[in-house]
């Protein structure tokens, strides 16, 4: 880690440490310089950093990040090809690479409604709960995905591009609704009648939900690709009539999910004090035998690599 007195801060190298407060001294990270890094909690707020480059905190496992008021880019892009780029995170560099990212530990993030821009996929893998959108923030595509504790955003009434209703992302004049958070409370939800368009993967994976409908006077034509996959609680969806598309895989996974769930818990079983289960489990009962092993070997392959290789 950079010591006082550096001005550019390298790589965070330091193992189970609690907090780490990066020195006014420096005004300039590296990218990757957090990346799977083991430390708690990570404060900006003495610093002169302006901005978080790509990759930062990629895989980390951190808990909680404190920007400070002088942060205001949180970074996607702008890799080179390898100028300037560590030995040691070459083998990370893809053609984005958010700067904060795959950070499942990470719930608590203070400070941040400076932002002015956040990159592509930001915050996506992360266990963040909430998160305030000020209306100088200039979100990129795909952030926020498969962040399955996030329970709400709430939109500045001045943004010029997006808005909030019940904890819920839209457009600025409600006609498309971006997205449902994957841990929003409540059993039931009624998409507002102007909604034109529910957008691609809107209410995927949401862990509460049993019942979605469209209001009476709903003017929804559209709802995209997979956007009410993999709801395992979910019964009924009632359409309306104005509806003329319907994306692909809208509906997929609703009752494999379910399904992958029951079997998980009936083949589950305990090893050395630690209950254990999962696909592999269950397709080693399923095919007995070698057929069984070789099988629940070869998911558990593929699985790591689709993990490592495509997030």
């Amino acid at each position: 880690a950079a010591a006082d007195g550096g001005d550019r801060l390298i790589k965070f190298a330091r193992v189970g440490e609690e907090k780490y407060a990066v020195p006014a001294s420096v005004s300039e990270v590296v990218p990757f310089a957090f990346a799977f890094a083991n430390v708690k909690w990570v404060d900006f707020s003495s610093s002169n950093v302006t901005e978080l480059p790509a990759g930062c905190f990629d895989g980390s496992y951190v808990e909680k990040i404190t920007l400070s008021s002088k942060i205001t880019r949180l970074l996607s892009d702008g890799l080179p090809e390898f100028d300037g780029i560590p030995v040691w995170a070459r083998g990370e560099i893809w053609s984005a690479s958010p700067a904060v990212y795959a950070c499942e530990k990470l719930t608590v993030l203070e400070n941040y409604q400076g932002l002015t821009e956040v990159g592509d996929s930001m915050f996506s893998y992360t266990g963040v709960t909430s998160f305030e959108i000020g209306e100088n923030m200039r979100l990129g595509n795909n952030c926020f995905f498969y962040c399955w504790s996030l329970q709400e955003f709430n939109v500045a009434e001045g943004h010029p591009t997006l808005s909030s209703e019940d904890g819920v992302l839209f457009d600025k004049n409600k006609q498309v609704l971006l997205m449902y958070p994957a841990a929003k409370q409540g059993l039931t939800y009624t998409v507002p009648a102007s909604v034109v368009y529910v957008a691609d993967v809107a209410f995927l994976r949401n862990a509460e939900l049993t019942s979605i409908a469209f209001a009476d006077d709903s003017a929804c034509v559209s709802v995209g690709t997979s956007c009410f996959a993999s709801i395992a609680t979910l019964k009924t969806i009632t359409l309306p009539a104005t509806l003329t598309n319907i994306g692909v895989s809208a509906f997929f996974g609703m009752a494999t999910i379910y399904a992958e769930a029951v079997l998980a818990q009936h083949y589950k079983t305990t090893v050395n004090g630690h209950v254990t289960g999962g696909p592999a489990y269950y397709i080693r009962a399923a095919f007995k035998g070698k057929v069984g092993k070789v099988l629940a070997t070869v998911f558990s392959v593929l699985i790591i690599l689709a993990l490592g290789f495509m997030g």
